[in-house]
């Protein structure tokens, strides 16, 4: 009975694939050895500015610059009510440079102290969107597929999701 029910988890793992978690996980492993390796040659920290008084984005003595990533850290992801940021600038502004930072750190800090305080598993979903065929209803099936996830994973991923052991970032790249 053992040898019958081994045989029949190793099949079912050949036909659905390994676990999603792990997939992603790997996957994971590959994003943070190209940050570092890029990161180790140049890291320029990138400033945001608010609307000033006036209500323009300059940066001005009564506007002062600020550490964007620290701030999005601050009262964004650690904000359970804000369920979306839109970070928004002229073309060649830093815009993708910066949701690389932001996904570096929601990989690494982030993502440790999800799993400490909440025990859940953070999972990062970087989209770009140009790339989506149909962003505005199937953007999530969409993005697990060109992950590499196949159906019966992600399915067990909207499992975890509902379960609460896992908790979905998605960063949508190219919104412009």
């Amino acid at each position: 009975l053992q040898e019958g029910v081994r045989a029949m988890h190793a099949d079912l793992k050949r036909l659905v694939g390994r676990p999603v978690l792990e997939v992603i996980a790997e996957q994971r492993e590959e994003v943070l050895k190209r940050h570092r390796k890029l990161r180790s040659k140049v890291y320029i920290p990138i400033e945001g500015v608010g609307a000033g008084p006036d209500g323009k984005f300059i940066k001005t003595n009564e506007n002062p610059p600020f550490d964007l990533l620290e701030k999005v850290a601050d009262s964004f992801l650690n904000d359970s009510q804000r369920q979306a940021l839109l970070l928004s600038g002229p073309a060649g502004s830093g815009k993708s440079s910066f949701v690389t930072e932001l996904e570096l750190y929601v990989e690494t800090i982030y993502s440790e102290r999800r799993k400490a305080v909440a025990g859940a598993e953070v999972v990062l979903i970087r989209v770009n969107l140009p790339t989506l065929r149909n962003p505005l209803s199937d953007l999530f099936q969409e993005a697990c597929v060109r992950m590499g996830l196949r159906e019966a994973q992600i399915s067990e991923l909207v499992d975890l999701v509902h379960a609460g052991k896992v908790e979905l970032i998605f960063l949508l790249d190219a919104y412009d």
